[in-house]
């Protein structure tokens, strides 16, 4: 996915290009009535890309700190990264 060039009113194709990836990646996905939102808002995409950082966590599927790490990461916090692609979120119900 582009993680730059994206922010800011100024960026909107890029923007564009963006959602048009992550939809492309996770065809699964279906932002409905806040496609528009998504497309118009560098806030509201980061939100969605957000949510789907916190569905890998909530599955396993992120990074996490190794033993080294583990002090420094519980004064100062994590970012979870995801390690796995987008289909891997999408879970038989």
């Amino acid at each position: 996915m582009p993680y730059r060039g994206y922010k800011r009113a100024a960026n909107l194709a890029e923007l564009g290009r963006l959602v048009d990836r992550l939809l492309e990646a996770a065809p699964w996905l279906e932002l409905g009535e806040y496609e528009p939102l998504c497309r118009a808002s560098d806030d509201a995409t980061d939100a969605v890309v957000s949510a789907l950082a916190a569905r890998a966590a909530a599955l396993g599927l992120v990074t996490v700190p190794t033993e080294e790490q583990a002090g420094v990461a519980a004064t100062e916090g994590w970012i979870a990264l995801p390690t796995t692609p987008l289909d891997r979120l999408v879970t038989d119900a």
